[in-house]
């Protein structure tokens, strides 16, 4: 994918509550800006300085969702996958950006760890524990003890509610089918035979019946 940022809006974190045993984060708008903003952007090459921080911010967001290639690091190394998160956490816009924000996310192909990755790559469970250790996710959160990135993350402000789903389209989805047509990459994979996250939407109808 091509290194750009996507814009939308943006949060400020205070603190966390249940209401019938929904996790709910309380949240308070800047004073700076009128709206309750939420921004979210992809495809940040952790080797290229990312100019577009202060840019970002002069809206004034108090939510930043990661949308995936959130570093390039297709490798079966984790240590050199953690080393690259280590350099994007590190950059100095970067921690001033995030600062009181709350940051959610979820990835693409380059940092799962495979272009063009999907169930088959090997070191999928791994990847996910430092995407969520570079994201910031308590080491008690439930993504910590599923499988794939999805999450859904309800946010009170001003006695209103905002529920944010981020979905995950790498971890269980069917492997591709390489193209016999030389001048096309992948074909259609047999009907009926693939999946991007049947799991997710199966967990999300039981909670909803439930």
């Amino acid at each position: 994918m091509k290194k750009t940022i996507f814009l939308l809006s943006f949060l400020v974190f205070i603190s966390c509550k249940t209401y019938n045993n929904v996790s709910v984060i309380d949240s308070q708008k800047p004073v700076q800006n009128e709206y309750f903003t939420v921004a979210f952007g992809s495809c940040d090459n952790q080797k290229i300085k990312n100019e577009l921080w202060p840019a970002i911010a002069q809206n004034h967001p108090s939510v930043w969702i990661w949308g995936g290639d959130n570093v390039y690091s297709d490798t079966e190394d984790m240590q050199f996958l953690k080393n690259n998160y280590e350099i994007q956490k590190q950059d100095a816009d970067y921690l001033t950006f995030i600062k009181d924000k709350i940051v959610l996310g979820t990835w693409d192909d380059h940092d799962f760890g495979a272009n063009d990755g999907g169930v088959e790559y090997p070191f999928k469970r791994e990847s996910q524990q430092l995407l969520l250790d570079f994201l910031g996710t308590s080491q008690k959160a439930p993504e910590r003890t599923r499988d794939g990135i999805y999450m859904a993350k309800t946010i009170a402000v001003d006695g209103n509610k905002v529920k944010i789903i981020v979905l995950d389209s790498r971890f269980f989805r069917t492997a591709l089918t390489k193209a016999n047509d030389s001048k096309k990459r992948f074909q259609p994979n047999i009907y009926g035979e693939g999946t991007v996250s049947r799991r997710i939407t199966m967990e999300m109808v039981r909670k909803r019946t439930n």
